[in-house]
């Protein structure tokens, strides 16, 4: 059964594809979340920084509205003295003119501050509390109109005491302290927004970095790398190609010719050894397009992930190497639970077993009395290891990181081989999302591939 996310996918994908692209989406949502933040944060900064001049050019208008109304209680009691004192129509006049709209402007301020009384506990108390600043201001502005009504020097004198040595003088610089102090405040904390705020934007920029850039550089360098890998890989690949296919045809050609020849001389005997000769050239060419055919199938076709018995397919690969030459004298030995069964891809793990011990088949060492294969299946959880060891003759460890390479032969004395028959296995073990290793044991070698379960 295929795996969930490969459903929704809506396609046969191999695990490691699946992962990159979910990487990518994963990177597309988090490039977005950054974004988002980063946009978000600027907004924001561009909301507060508005909000904090809006706020600066109200704190700055209520300052000079409660300073004026100091300065308003005074010009009051001075116009009223004015108005007491004046000697002649036109300037009493003016004392009037000046009284009236000082009197309207207090009670107007005295107003518009009030409204603002109920933001701050200190304000209240002055003008609402034990201050009592709201009566008192009233109570003087009573006063200022009667004083404009009667011009009676008692009550000139009553304001000019409350306007200069009255308590009322000192609440109104207490209100002027307690707006100049909320404006300071305000200004505090918006220093303080605007550090978060920047503190917010080097982290998004910091995490756009660490979870997008970083891992979006590493990606790209990973393609490149597999890029400039399959790039030398087709390169070695076109030219092996030029010359193994090319050379056992011009081969068999030659000796075609000489048999040819041989007979025309009446010399059967060497005419059939040319021709056998060329019969053992063109197998060889034979096997060779096999093993392109197998690689090229392998790199265009993705087949379906199925459940596979295990122990099935490793007899059926054993079956298979017994019908080789000296496939009949191997003691094979199969440790594997009957009915342990994996999800995954059939035909490249069949193919990767059947070459593994096929070649431990072919390279078996002659000169041992016993030669043995042991095929052994370890499993933990949703992951499998599948060893296959041999006594046979092994591959000398110089040639370590060249064994899964392509046109890699270690005794072509024995087989003449293509070479490409390990590079297949490490082609194939990919596509299961596997890894295959190799290591030399005392009397043979030892090929270990590891897989998991792409339906887990």
């Amino acid at each position: 059964m295929v795996g969930s996310a490969e459903h929704v996918l809506g396609q046969n994908m191999t695990t490691k594809q699946i992962n990159a692209l979910r990487m990518r989406q994963i990177l597309i949502k988090r490039f977005g979340i950054a974004i988002g933040i980063i946009f978000a944060t600027i907004i924001l900064a561009f909301i507060c920084e508005s909000e904090q001049i809006r706020k600066a050019d109200e704190d700055a208008f209520l300052v000079n509205v409660s300073g004026r109304q100091r300065m308003l209680s005074q010009r009051i009691a001075l116009a009223s003295r004015a108005l007491l004192l004046s000697d002649s129509p036109r300037f009493e006049a003016s004392c009037r003119t000046e009284l009236s709209d000082s009197i309207q402007l207090m009670r107007q301020s005295h107003e518009f501050l009030l409204q603002d009384v109920q933001t701050s506990p200190g304000r209240n108390a002055i003008y609402l509390g034990e201050g009592r600043l709201d009566s008192q201001i009233k109570d003087y502005l009573r006063s200022a109109e009667e004083a404009l009504a009667t011009s009676n020097r008692n009550v000139t004198d009553h304001l000019a005491r409350v306007a200069f040595d009255g308590p009322m003088l000192g609440l109104l610089d207490q209100v002027v302290t307690e707006h100049q102090s909320d404006a300071e405040n305000r200004i505090q904390a918006f220093g303080t927004y605007k550090a978060v705020l920047t503190l917010i934007s080097l982290g998004t920029l910091f995490a756009l970095v660490w979870f997008v850039f970083q891992p979006t550089v590493a990606l790209v360098t990973h393609n490149l790398e597999y890029l400039e890998k399959s790039n030398a890989e087709l390169i070695e690949f076109t030219y092996r190609m030029s010359h193994d296919l090319r050379s056992p045809v011009v081969s068999s050609r030659c000796l075609s010719q000489l048999a040819i020849k041989l007979l025309d001389e009446d010399d059967p005997q060497e005419a059939k050894e040319a021709m056998r000769r060329a019969e053992t050239s063109l197998t060889k060419l034979s096997h060779t397009i096999q093993d392109i055919v197998s690689l090229v199938k392998q790199s265009m076709t993705d087949p379906l992930v199925e459940t596979v018995p295990l122990r099935s397919i490793i007899e059926e690969a054993v079956q298979h190497s017994r019908d080789l030459p000296g496939g009949d004298v191997i003691d094979f030995q199969v440790i594997c639970d009957e009915q342990l069964q994996v999800q995954t891809k059939r035909v490249p793990l069949k193919q990767s077993i059947e070459n593994l011990v096929s070649n431990a088949v072919k390279y078996r060492d002659i000169n041992k009395q016993t030669s043995r294969i042991t095929i052994e299946v370890i499993t933990a959880k949703n992951d499998f290891e599948l060893s296959i060891c041999d006594n046979g003759l092994g591959i000398d460890p110089k040639f370590n990181d060249q064994i899964f390479g392509m046109f890699k032969r270690f005794h072509p004395h024995v087989s003449s081989g293509s070479g490409l028959g390990l590079y297949l296995v490490s082609k194939n073990v990919d596509s299961i999302d596997g890894s295959v290793g190799y290591r030399p044991t005392t009397d043979g070698s030892r090929f270990t591939i590891h897989f998991p379960s792409l339906g887990a």
